[in-house]
């Protein structure tokens, strides 16, 4: 599933112009990382891959793209756990 959200991330940048770059200053995130999202109720989900990251923080300090069904919307850096590739964390 995550393969059509990272198609879908990857034409909505570009549709949309929006400017992402791959690494993430003063974090050990990376994009093509696997990562678990947990989210506000402490309910985690993935793994996920890391599409990109916004140039500056939101409000929130969302700015982290990741393949998901909501994949316009950035997360938190804290929200996310780096797993190993291939791993099977479901």
């Amino acid at each position: 599933m995550d393969t059509k959200h990272k198609q879908d991330f990857l034409a909505w940048v570009e549709r949309s112009n929006i400017c992402v770059v791959d690494t993430l200053p003063g974090s050990n995130l990376r994009k093509g990382m696997m990562v678990m999202f947990t989210n506000d109720y402490g309910h985690t989900f993935g793994p996920h891959e890391v599409l990109g990251f916004t140039p500056e923080p939101g409000k929130y300090h969302e700015c982290v793209y990741f393949a998901h069904d909501a994949y316009w919307k950035p997360c938190r850096p804290d929200q996310l756990t780096p797993v190993e590739k291939g791993a099977n964390n479901d």
